[in-house]
């Protein structure tokens, strides 16, 4: 009966070992589920990071269109200024003279 009794003191135990080998086994897979979740973030972070960085690109190209832009309209501004003093001078010049270079005339006749 003492014999039979520790045996089954024995087969209990490995029922317990096996017992704590699948909980292990178990903690194990949901540790690989936890790992495998924090890679899918961090690339889910990365693209959100490679956004940014195409957003930074295109507000980057969008600041040297406006500054193109600015350049044409300083570009137009001397031009607007080098007619005013090209006209301003072509009427000096008829008022001293009488005559003078008609300057004004033949580009208002060209354009």
């Amino acid at each position: 009966l003492l014999f039979f009794l520790i045996l089954a003191l024995g087969l209990l135990f490995f029922l317990i070992l096996a017992l704590g080998l699948l909980i292990l086994a178990l903690g194990l897979l949901i540790l690989a589920l936890g790992l495998l979740i924090l890679a899918l973030g961090l690339l889910i972070l990365a693209l959100g990071l490679l956004f940014f960085l195409f957003l930074a690109l295109g507000l980057l190209i969008l600041a040297l269109g406006l500054l193109f832009f600015l350049i044409l309209a300083l570009g137009l501004l001397f031009l607007a200024l080098g007619l005013l003093i090209l006209w301003c001078s072509s009427k000096l010049t008829q008022a001293h003279n009488g005559i003078g270079i008609q300057v004004w005339p033949l580009i208002s006749r060209s354009l």
